[in-house]
């Protein structure tokens, strides 16, 4: 009996996390286990690093690692396997997660990174996703449930008297500035400490404006000022329509209220985009919102929470949004994703991308002008489209959450 009271104690504390969600390590920064924290070695998010400063900060730089403790599993070399052993004689892996992508998940036989099926599918070939998948239980996720949409602004395009107030919106939002407002409100997308990103509301801004912030008068003008016309909204999260369930389009009107709980469960974090359908060309982006599992856990570590009227705006479009939604944590179930994007918008794909149609999605000669992955997904490859001459062969950007394979 004592002996299995020992081995449970022994799984507990082998399953609990070994990192903190502050970015902070080492000494005086303990985990859950009450222990000194480590680095995350491999991180999905790419908000930490995996080296311990001797200032108690994870990160990926020479002034992270030169020094510090390294916990990480790969090798910034692009070397891999027991034949380039880690700093601690341990066989080095290859980054499963890698934003930049920069490094591929696979060993080759050969002892060196990368993405394709030389790396990944030859023989003696490893691939460290592989361990991320069996060490990582996705059946209970986090799910999102929008309450409430209001349009404010229509996506009619911009007009001279509007655009300093749209241009206001549009950097309060992009900024995430600390605002005046009884709660703060703060974006971090990386560095040190990063945690989660949390959206910037209407009190924000109304509270800034009251407080004389810059460019707070013009942004609730365009806020609450006249407009009119109609949109023909649809909502997607990561690629995938949530909304409307039965049609095509939703037609709003600046005033319109859609009360309609919108349900949809994932991992880490996921991304609400409002698109301008377009029946006779691609679809238009009104803006989109990311949303964190963690946004809240320096409040209330690992509880619900719930955001009202966050900012949704396009400054090109000219569209202003208020999205009301909640988080309830660990409540869901989903497995990886993957998506394809183009110019604006993006779409989920259920076959790894390789047979969904590119219908709605405008397709471009120059990656660089093809938009992002939706968070927290990450880039995987081109679709390439050939086309005949004097036309530019054209793409579209495949995105999966990390790990999927």
């Amino acid at each position: 009996m004592y002996a299995a009271l020992i081995l449970c104690a022994v799984l507990v504390l082998t399953q609990a996390k070994l990192w903190r969600d502050d970015g902070r390590c080492g000494e005086g920064y303990n985990n859950d286990n009450g222990q000194p924290a480590q680095c995350h070695p491999n991180d999905p998010t790419g908000h930490y690093g995996r080296c311990c400063s001797t200032h108690n900060w994870c990160g990926d730089t020479e002034a992270h690692c030169n020094g510090g403790t390294n916990y990480g599993t790969w090798r910034t070399d692009f070397k891999c396997g027991a034949n380039n052993p880690l700093d601690n004689g341990a066989a080095s892996e290859c980054r499963t997660f890698d934003a930049a992508g920069v490094y591929g998940p696979c060993c080759s036989s050969h002892g060196w990174c990368g993405g394709d099926d030389s790396y990944c599918k030859c023989s003696g070939c490893s691939d460290s996703r592989d361990n991320y998948v069996a060490s990582h239980d996705t059946s209970k996720s986090d799910r999102l449930v929008i309450e409430k949409i209001e349009c404010k602004r229509v996506a009619t395009g911009i007009d001279n008297f509007a655009k300093a107030g749209a241009a206001a919106v549009g950097a309060f939002i992009a900024a995430g500035a600390t605002l005046a407002a009884g709660a703060t409100t703060v974006v971090v997308t990386g560095g040190a400490g990063a945690t989660a990103v949390v959206p910037v509301t209407a009190t924000a801004v109304a509270s800034a404006a009251a407080s004389g912030a810059s460019g707070g008068y013009a942004a609730i003008n365009f806020m609450d000022g006249p407009t009119s016309g109609t949109d023909h909204l649809v909502v997607n999260v990561n690629g995938r329509k949530v909304f409307p369930s039965h049609h095509t389009y939703k037609s709003m009107t600046p005033g319109d209220v859609i009360h309609q709980e919108i349900s949809v469960d994932f991992n880490t974090g996921c991304e609400i985009q409002l698109i301008e359908y377009d029946q006779y060309s691609d679809n238009d982006s009104m803006g989109k919102l990311r949303v964190d599992s963690n946004a809240n856990d320096k409040t209330n570590k690992g509880a619900n929470y719930r955001i009202e009227q966050a900012l949704v705006s396009s400054e090109t479009e000219g569209s202003l949004y208020y999205v009301t939604y909640r988080v309830e944590r660990g409540v869901g179930s989903v497995g990886h994703q993957w998506a394809m994007c183009g110019t604006a918008t993006c779409k989920e794909c259920s076959d790894n991308c390789d047979n969904t149609s590119n219908y709605g999605l405008d397709r471009d000669g120059d990656l660089e002008d093809l938009r992002d992955c939706p968070y927290p997904m990450e880039h995987r490859s081109y679709k390439h489209y050939p086309q005949h001459w004097p036309l530019d062969d054209v793409y579209l950007r495949v995105c999966s959450t990390p790990g999927a394979k």
